[in-house]
Protein backbone atom coordinates (compact mmCIF):
# COMPACT_ATOMS: atom_id res chain seq x y z
CA UNK A 1 0.00 0.00 0.00
CA UNK A 2 2.58 2.64 0.82
CA UNK A 3 4.43 1.82 -2.73
CA UNK A 4 1.07 2.14 -4.53
CA UNK A 5 1.05 6.02 -2.65
CA UNK A 6 4.38 6.43 -3.42
CA UNK A 7 5.37 6.51 0.61
CA UNK A 8 9.12 6.12 1.66
CA UNK A 9 8.00 6.57 5.05
CA UNK A 10 5.83 7.12 8.25
CA UNK A 11 5.20 9.34 10.73
CA UNK A 12 5.69 7.06 14.13
CA UNK A 13 3.27 9.35 15.93
CA UNK A 14 0.58 9.32 13.21
CA UNK A 15 0.73 5.75 12.62
CA UNK A 16 0.43 5.12 16.64
CA UNK A 17 -2.80 7.71 16.33
CA UNK A 18 -4.63 6.09 13.72
CA UNK A 19 -3.86 2.41 15.10
CA UNK A 20 -4.98 3.64 18.58
CA UNK A 21 -8.55 4.81 16.57
CA UNK A 22 -9.01 1.62 14.83
CA UNK A 23 -7.93 -0.61 18.02
CA UNK A 24 -10.54 1.11 19.90
CA UNK A 25 -13.31 1.28 17.10
CA UNK A 26 -12.28 -2.98 16.57
CA UNK A 27 -12.96 -3.42 20.54
CA UNK A 28 -16.26 -1.66 20.23
CA UNK A 29 -17.88 -3.10 16.93
CA UNK A 30 -16.85 -6.56 18.95
CA UNK A 31 -18.88 -5.93 22.11
CA UNK A 32 -21.58 -5.39 19.06
CA UNK A 33 -21.03 -8.72 17.51
CA UNK A 34 -19.72 -6.96 14.40
CA UNK A 35 -16.53 -8.24 12.48
CA UNK A 36 -13.69 -6.56 13.36
CA UNK A 37 -10.15 -5.28 12.14
CA UNK A 38 -7.50 -7.97 13.74
CA UNK A 39 -5.44 -4.98 15.43
CA UNK A 40 -3.75 -6.93 17.62
CA UNK A 41 -1.52 -8.75 15.23
CA UNK A 42 0.89 -5.88 15.19
CA UNK A 43 2.74 -5.71 17.63
CA UNK A 44 6.10 -3.00 18.39
CA UNK A 45 9.87 -3.38 17.43
CA UNK A 46 10.90 -6.05 18.99
CA UNK A 47 8.04 -7.77 19.58
CA UNK A 48 6.35 -5.61 22.61
CA UNK A 49 2.82 -5.84 22.75
CA UNK A 50 1.17 -2.21 22.71
CA UNK A 51 0.13 -0.97 26.15
CA UNK A 52 -2.37 1.69 24.41
CA UNK A 53 -4.28 -0.64 23.07
CA UNK A 54 -7.50 -1.29 24.71
CA UNK A 55 -7.00 -3.15 27.80
CA UNK A 56 -3.25 -2.71 27.63
CA UNK A 57 -1.26 -5.14 27.07
CA UNK A 58 -3.51 -7.91 29.16
CA UNK A 59 -6.12 -8.00 26.41
CA UNK A 60 -3.24 -7.44 23.49
CA UNK A 61 -1.50 -11.09 25.06
CA UNK A 62 -4.91 -12.64 25.25
CA UNK A 63 -6.15 -11.89 21.47
CA UNK A 64 -2.95 -12.81 20.41
CA UNK A 65 -2.92 -16.47 22.26
CA UNK A 66 -5.97 -17.41 21.39
CA UNK A 67 -4.75 -17.66 17.58
CA UNK A 68 -2.17 -19.83 19.10
CA UNK A 69 1.06 -17.38 19.31
CA UNK A 70 3.11 -17.93 22.57
CA UNK A 71 3.51 -14.74 24.82
CA UNK A 72 6.74 -14.71 26.89
CA UNK A 73 7.75 -12.29 29.13
CA UNK A 74 11.13 -10.15 28.78
CA UNK A 75 13.89 -9.67 31.29
CA UNK A 76 12.15 -5.94 31.87
CA UNK A 77 8.77 -7.93 32.83
CA UNK A 78 7.68 -6.52 29.55
CA UNK A 79 5.29 -9.08 27.34
CA UNK A 80 7.12 -10.21 24.18
CA UNK A 81 6.27 -12.28 21.29
CA UNK A 82 9.82 -13.07 20.62
CA UNK A 83 9.72 -16.29 19.21
CA UNK A 84 6.81 -15.95 16.53
CA UNK A 85 9.07 -12.51 16.00
CA UNK A 86 12.21 -13.78 14.99
CA UNK A 87 10.63 -15.84 12.49
CA UNK A 88 9.02 -13.23 10.77
CA UNK A 89 11.39 -10.00 10.87
CA UNK A 90 11.96 -7.71 8.45
CA UNK A 91 15.89 -6.82 10.17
Amino acid sequence: MAKDAGADIACPMTTGIFLKIVAFAAEENREMGKDVTPYWRIVKDGGKLNDKFPDGITLHADLLESEGHTIINSKKGTKNLLEEIKEFSFE
